[in-house]
C-alpha cells in the first residue's frame, strides 16, 4: 500500500510564496464490511474478534490521487492575500461476500450475500481570503473576509445477490466457488451519480475593546445544493431523482475574551452550525 507525497515552495517575489503539493495513495485488502450476524433471537453469537465470514476471492483496491495549491501575498505587514485549492480523485473497487442473515438458532446456518462496488469520486474546491489590522477607537482590531467554494461528484455501481451462499457457523469455510459479476447484478445493480456543490462568503472582525477585552464577531453566509440520480436495474427496477438544498444560509458566531491575567482569561461564546448532509 504506497504512499507517495510532494511538495515544492517557491517564492515568486520576496511579498508573494506559492506552495504546490501532489500525493498518490493505493490501498489493497480483504474487505469485511458486513460484520458479524447474531442469532435471529437476537443473542449473541460469542465469535472471537479474528471471526471472518467471508470469501477468499474478497478484495479491494482504493486508488486515491490529489494536487494542491496555495499562494499567500504580503502586501504590507498588516495585510495578506491567501489562496488555497485542493482536487482529489479517488477510485474504489470491491468485490466481496459478507453475512447477509441472522444464525438460525435450530440449525446454526446462515447466508452471505455477494456484492461488487466500483466507485470513482472526485472532489475540488478552492478558498480566498484577506486578513487585516486597522486602527480605530485608538486601538488595533483584527479583519478576515473570504469566499470559498467546492464540488464533488460520485459514481457508484453497486450490485448484490442476497443468500448466495450458506454456511454453518461452527464450521465456516473462506473457500466457496465466485459469482460473476453478470450473476450479481442480475439480482440487483444500482447506479447513482451524485453532484454536490457547496459556495459560501465569510466573514470575522476581532475588536479590541479594552486592554483586557476582546470582542469576536463573524459568520458564514452560505448556498449548497446535491442531486442524485439513481437507475436500478434486476429484479426491482427504477429510476429515481432527489434535489436537495439550501440558499443563503447564515451562520453567525460571536465571542468575548476577557483577559484576567497574562496566564489566565475568561471566554465567552455563541456559534451556530450549519453542515448539508443528504443521503
Amino acid at each position: 500500500s504506497p504512499t507517495l507525497f510532494a511538495t515544492l515552495e517557491y517564492d515568486l517575489s520576496p511579498q508573494t510564496q506559492v506552495n504546490l503539493a501532489l500525493s498518490s495513495e493505493q490501498v489493497k485488502g480483504l474487505p469485511f464490511l458486513n460484520g458479524l450476524p447474531r442469532y435471529s433471537n437476537a443473542r449473541d453469537l460469542d465469535l472471537p474478534r479474528s471471526t471472518f465470514l467471508g470469501a477468499k476471492w474478497n478484495r479491494q483496491d482504493n486508488t486515491n490521487r490529489g494536487a494542491y495549491l496555495d499562494l499567500s501575498h504580503h502586501f504590507n505587514d498588516d495585510w495578506t492575500l491567501k489562496v488555497s485549492s485542493a482536487y482529489v480523485k479517488e477510485k474504489n473497487d470491491m468485490k466481496y461476500a459478507g453475512s447477509g442473515l441472522a444464525i438460525n438458532p435450530l440449525t446454526n446456518r446462515g447466508a452471505l450475500r455477494a456484492s461488487t462496488t466500483v466507485a470513482e469520486n472526485e472532489l475540488s474546491g478552492i478558498d480566498a481570503n484577506i486578513t487585516g489590522k486597522f486602527d480605530a477607537l485608538g486601538r488595533q482590531h483584527e479583519v478576515v473576509f473570504g469566499v470559498n467554494h467546492a464540488r464533488a461528484t460520485a459514481r457508484t455501481v453497486y450490485g448484490v445477490s442476497s443468500n448466495y451462499h450458506t454456511f454453518d457457523i461452527n464450521n465456516f469455510s473462506a473457500d466457496f466457488p465466485e459469482p460473476t459479476d453478470a450473476f450479481i447484478n442480475s439480482n440487483l445493480r444500482e447506479a447513482r451519480v451524485g453532484r454536490s456543490r457547496e459556495t459560501g462568503a465569510y466573514g470575522t472582525v476581532r475588536m479590541q475593546l479594552s486592554d483586557p477585552l476582546k470582542l469576536i464577531v463573524g459568520g458564514r453566509l452560505g448556498w449548497s445544493r446535491t442531486v442524485w440520480d439513481t437507475d436500478t436495474t434486476g429484479r426491482s427496477p427504477s429510476v429515481s431523482t432527489t434535489n436537495q438544498g439550501e440558499h443563503a444560509k447564515l451562520t453567525p458566531y460571536a465571542g468575548l475574551v476577557y483577559a484576567i491575567n497574562p496566564q489566565w482569561s475568561a471566554y465567552a461564546s455563541y456559534a451556530e452550525i450549519f453542515s448539508p448532509q443528504y443521503e
